[in-house]
């Protein structure tokens, strides 16, 4: 994260593998995201997700993560860690910028 360039300015804190607790719904729920990011005041989720996560157990759980984090406003956003190893790691660089992306995409 640290290497990415930005045409703008931006502020970005990230936490990695961090306790995150999803109060919604009168509901707590416990969850470890990956990277819990915010960039410019704009919170999201990112994912990296093994092949453990195309089995129909992960599948249905990563959704209901997906539906608790969005009733609290948080966006996720998943990726393949064969996405990230793509060309020796270099596919991770085009992760970072596709996150930013979209998380730059949302209407707030």
């Amino acid at each position: 994260m640290e290497n990415v360039k930005r045409k703008e300015n931006f502020k970005l804190v990230y936490f990695p593998n961090c306790l995150a607790r999803v109060l919604a719904d009168n509901a707590s729920v416990q969850i470890y995201p990956d990277f819990l990011i915010c960039v410019n005041g704009r919170w999201a989720i990112l994912e990296v997700n093994g092949r453990q996560h195309n089995l129909p157990d992960h599948a249905e759980n990563d959704n209901n993560r997906r539906n608790r984090l969005a009733k609290a406003g948080i966006s996720m956003f998943s990726y393949s860690a064969e996405s990230i190893r793509f060309n020796n790691g270099e596919g991770a660089e085009k992760v970072v910028y596709d996150f930013l992306e979209q998380l730059n995409s949302i209407k707030s």
